[in-house]
């Protein structure tokens, strides 16, 4: 507020709620001439606009359809969709324009989508990042955010690109991944120096715990996996380790887990595991194949079905 102001307030007595008279109301006159606006169609409810309410309601059923020889349901939007589709694919000049017309308005909105997520996932890394790095600066306890910054993979393309756990519940599976990889390390060490099984059969070739170590390394985010040297140390380190203290680490570690082998226990070797990893591979290959729909299914079905694909491959 500059001098004149302060003048102005102290000769007129205006400020506040109370405008100087030039300014005010004229008795008999309205503040508004024009009256209250009208309510645009945007500033309607959805139950003050009954025709779009029917509209939406319709687009919303399911309708059946014909489908590889079988029938299940789509939205009736869908159908309409795949309606103009198929008529603009026959040639139809029309329908070519709708579709062109619609495929340039999804491919705008998601490009928008997507730069809005950029701009957020951006902003998200940077701060997450910096507080990480103020935390080791001060040797303090290092924040867990969820998604992790490292973890964040920014496509320009297709948006950005999560490699690690985004809640609670994924951070629970990966820990638990994590201890089942150490484990499988542990056991690889003691397959190694183990001539017999616990049946008494020679150990005549490696045992399978380092393969599904490795396995579960590459499901994991690319900041948590064992560099080639933490790799060789740790198995350096349990080369050396008494056997005795191995037995001991190992069925500690497995009791963590809710799944402890008797001491001494021995996995898999390779063959028998590849012959296993192999009937698995085959049995979802024939799920897929089978043209089976776990979302046109009933449970009992689904399961009826996957259960007889599974018999199979163990009696052959």
């Amino acid at each position: 507020m500059d001098e004149e102001d302060i003048k102005h307030r102290v000769i007129f007595g205006t400020g506040y709620g109370k405008p100087p008279e030039h300014g005010r109301f004229q008795k008999g006159q309205s503040g508004n001439p024009k009256g209250r606006p009208k309510k645009t169609t945007s500033d309607l409810a959805l139950p003050d606009r009954p025709t779009l309410s029917a509209i939406l309601a319709i687009a919303d059923t399911m309708v059946p359809v014909r489908e590889d020889g079988g029938l299940r349901e789509i939205s009736m939007r869908e159908a309409v969709v795949r309606a103009a589709f198929a008529s603009a694919a026959k040639g139809n000049a029309r329908s070519q324009s709708t579709v062109i017309g619609l495929l340039q308005k999804s491919d705008e909105a998601k490009a928008l989508e997507i730069r809005k997520s950029i701009e957020i996932w951006n902003e998200y890394k940077r701060i997450t990042s910096a507080h990480i790095a103020t935390a080791e600066k001060h040797a303090s306890p290092l924040p867990k955010p969820l998604p992790h910054p490292d973890d964040i993979i920014i496509d320009y393309t297709n948006g950005p690109q999560f490699l690690g756990p985004i809640d609670e519940e994924e951070q629970r599976r990966l820990d638990e991944t994590l201890r089942y990889r150490d484990v499988l390390i542990l056991q690889d060490a003691l397959d190694h120096r183990c001539s017999t099984r616990l049946n008494g059969q020679p150990l005549t070739e490696p045992g399978s715990a380092g393969l599904i170590a490795i396995l579960l390394e590459r499901a994991i985010p690319p900041r948590l996996r064992l560099s080639n040297t933490q790799w060789l140390l740790r198995t350096m380190k349990f080369e050396t380790m008494p056997k005795r203290a191995l037995l001991k680490n190992l069925f500690e570690a497995s009791q963590t887990l809710g799944t402890p082998h008797p001491r001494g226990y021995v996995f898999p070797n390779l063959n028998s595991t590849q012959r296993r990893l192999g009937m698995i591979f085959e049995i979802l290959r024939d799920i897929r194949t089978s043209g089976l729909d776990p979302t046109a299914m009933s449970n009992e079905d689904w399961e009826d079905a996957v259960g007889c694909i599974i018999a199979r491959h163990a009696s052959s």
